[in-house]
């Protein structure tokens, strides 16, 4: 694909899942308020924020770029779980999740400066975490790993010791829904395989 196609977001894991069927592509960190609206469905808050890095990056985006945003929470029933602010919130959110099965969402948000065509969807998966102690959470806090993570933890890192299973797409749960996004692109003329 030739043309100017920016990931609107600061994480390393979504730059390894786009770079999977993308080789050039820019990062543009999109910083933006994603506090959820009082009453926002789970589904709601994550494709809000996903909405808004990528208007955000579109802002200045020229020519004929795509932009490419995705936002991810955990909640457990409607409870969602951003990304803890201190070592108590982490501890908090993996002792509320020990033994219990939770969604992850994934919101994708695309724009299309060439065509003017935007794309939004959510991918919802499962992930079913064994009972742990409080032990093991606070040597997993220890490690650092969850302070930017969505529900205080890294599937693909550390973090998968907390896992059972998982139902779903994992790479959803990882970041980014990559292969649907390749197919749902498709719909709006954009091909990125």
């Amino acid at each position: 694909m030739n043309r100017k196609i920016i990931l609107a977001s600061a994480s390393p894991r979504r730059k390894e899942l786009l770079s999977r069927f993308v080789k050039n592509f820019s990062v543009e960190a999109a910083y933006v308020d994603e506090t959820p609206e009082p009453g926002a469905s789970p589904e709601e808050a994550a494709l809000s924020a996903a909405v808004k890095k990528a208007g955000k990056i579109s802002e200045n985006a020229t020519g004929d770029a795509l932009i490419i945003a995705a936002d991810t929470i955990v909640c457990l029933g409607s409870k969602i779980y951003g990304k803890p602010s201190s070592p108590e919130d982490a501890r908090k959110a993996l002792t509320e999740l020990s033994g219990k099965a939770h969604r992850v969402i994934t919101a994708v948000a695309c724009e299309d400066k060439a065509s003017g065509k935007t794309l939004r969807f959510t991918e919802s998966a499962k992930v079913f975490f064994a009972p742990y102690g409080e032990d093991v959470i606070e040597k997993y806090i220890a490690t650092g790993e969850p302070f930017d993570k969505a529900g205080s933890y890294a599937i693909q890192g550390i973090g998968c010791m907390l896992a059972e299973k998982t139902e779903g797409d994992y790479d959803s749960i990882v970041g980014l829904p990559i292969g649907r996004l390749v197919r749902e692109l498709k719909t709006i003329d954009v091909f990125l395989f």
